[in-house]
C-alpha cells in the first residue's frame, strides 16, 4: 500500500509572473497555508476518470518511473475510492495543480532516477502540461522539493533560506473572490507582446526589475526590497491595468500615491491572490479592512 500521509504544499510565486516565460528570473516559494494529500474516500467516476486521464498521459511519456504496471495499480486505486484532497484554491495562481503533480509523481512513480534540477524540473513541467498547457515545471518543483526555487535562464537552484521571514517587511495576501483561467490571461498577454509596442517594452524594463529585486531578497537588502517592489507595482498598474480586477485599482493605486504597500499581480492575474508587501501590516489593515487579508 502506498504511503498517503505527505501533503504537498501550494506554492507562490513570489517574482517572475509572465517575465519567466521570456527566460527572465523568477523565485517561488512553499506556502504552507495550503496542501493537498491522497486520500481514500468515496468513489466519484467523473474524477476518477479525469485523474486517470492524467495517468494515462503521464504513461505514455514513457518514463521507467511511471508504464502500464504503475498505471494499472493507479487505476485500480482510484476504484478505491483514491482521491487528492486539496485545500488548495484552484484558478488562483498557488499552484493547485502543481501540487497534484508533484504528490502524483513522490507517490506513484516506482522509480525516479538521478536528474539534475533542470531535467526534474522538465520532467514535472511536462506532467502539469495535462492540465493547462505548457506549464514552466516551477510550481510543481517546489511542491515537490518543498524548498525556495530560484531559476534564471535554463539554471535552476534551491535554498534553505526563508524569503517570507523578514523583520523589516511583511507580505500579504489578497483574496479577489475571482476564480480565473489562467490560459485565456497567458493568451491576452502574447497577444498584447506581439502588437503593442509599449507593453513590449514595459514586460523588458519588468524583466531587469525582477533581476534586481531578487538579488534585493537574496541579500536582504530590505531597503531595496521595498522600493523595486513599488516599481513593479508602478509598472503592473499601467501595463497590466486591465489584468486588476476592477474593484481593487483604487485600492492599488492608493498603495503608489501613500507608499505604505504596494500590490502586485500574484500569477497570472485577473483574479485569484493578489501579493502585497507593507512595513506596517497592522497599520494597513484600517486602509483594506472590507477585503479578505491573508498575512504570511
Amino acid at each position: 500500500m502506498k504511503n498517503l500521509s505527505k501533503s504537498y504544499k501550494a506554492k507562490l510565486l513570489l517574482f517572475g509572473e509572465y517575465t519567466v516565460t521570456l527566460g527572465g528570473s523568477a523565485l517561488a516559494v512553499p506556502l504552507p497555508h495550503f496542501s493537498g494529500k491522497w486520500q481514500i474516500g468515496h468513489y466519484s467516476k467523473p474524477y476518477a476518470e479525469k485523474l486517470l486521464d492524467f495517468a494515462v498521459y503521464v504513461a505514455a511519456m514513457e518514463n521507467r518511473g511511471f508504464s502500464k504496471k504503475e498505471l494499472k495499480a493507479f487505476e485500480q486505486m482510484l476504484h478505491e475510492g483514491l482521491q487528492f484532497k486539496s485545500e488548495i484554491p484552484e484558478g488562483y495562481g498557488l499552484g493547485s495543480s502543481g501540487a497534484l503533480v508533484a504528490g502524483f509523481y513522490d507517490t506513484f512513480f516506482t522509480v525516479k532516477q538521478d536528474l539534475q534540477l533542470s531535467e526534474l524540473k522538465a520532467l514535472l513541467g511536462r506532467m502539469e502540461s495535462f492540465f493547462h498547457g505548457k506549464s514552466s515545471g516551477i510550481d510543481p518543483l517546489v511542491s515537490y522539493l518543498d524548498q525556495t526555487v530560484f531559476t534564471r535562464g535554463e539554471d535552476v537552484m534551491v535554498s534553505d533560506t526563508e524569503p517570507l521571514s523578514n523583520p523589516e517587511l511583511k507580505y500579504f495576501l489578497i483574496d479577489t473572490g475571482i476564480q480565473r483561467s489562467t490560459s485565456h490571461w497567458v493568451n491576452i498577454f502574447r497577444e498584447k507582446m506581439a502588437k503593442d509596442p509599449s507593453f513590449h517594452e514595459a514586460i523588458r524594463r519588468l524583466e531587469k526589475i525582477n533581476e534586481s529585486i531578487i538579488d534585493a531578497l537574496r541579500n536582504n537588502n530590505s531597503k531595496e526590497l521595498y522600493a523595486k517592489f513599488r516599481q513593479i507595482s508602478e509598472i503592473q498598474y499601467r501595463a497590466f491595468f486591465d489584468f486588476i480586477p476592477e474593484e481593487f485599482r483604487e485600492l492599488w493605486k492608493k498603495g503608489i500615491n501613500t507608499d505604505r504597500y504596494h500590490l502586485k499581480l500574484c500569477g497570472a492575474g485577473g483574479g485569484g491572490m493578489l501579493l502585497g508587501l507593507t512595513r506596517e501590516l497592522e497599520g494597513i489593515k484600517e486602509l483594506t479592512f472590507h477585503f479578505d487579508i491573508v498575512q504570511i
